[in-house]
């Protein structure tokens, strides 16, 4: 069974703490959009997720490319 994705930060890492709520900078959001950060993995599809639902206009789309 899939764990239920909740709007809730799990992670106690402090970086993604920072990306997801929105007070890290605008490069390390973007480096984090484009799985550039070296985070867990687990870290790293928490903070996709949150990038992927966010409303910042200032993040690049998370959209597969053709």
């Amino acid at each position: 069974m899939f764990p239920t994705l909740t709007p809730e930060i799990t992670s106690t890492n402090p970086v993604v703490q920072a990306i997801i709520s929105g007070k890290a900078p605008q490069p390390a959001r973007l480096a984090a959009a484009r799985g550039l950060l070296p985070l867990p993995q687990n870290d790293l599809l928490e903070v996709l997720v949150a990038l992927t639902t966010s409303d910042d206009a200032q993040s690049p789309p998370l959209q597969p490319k053709h």
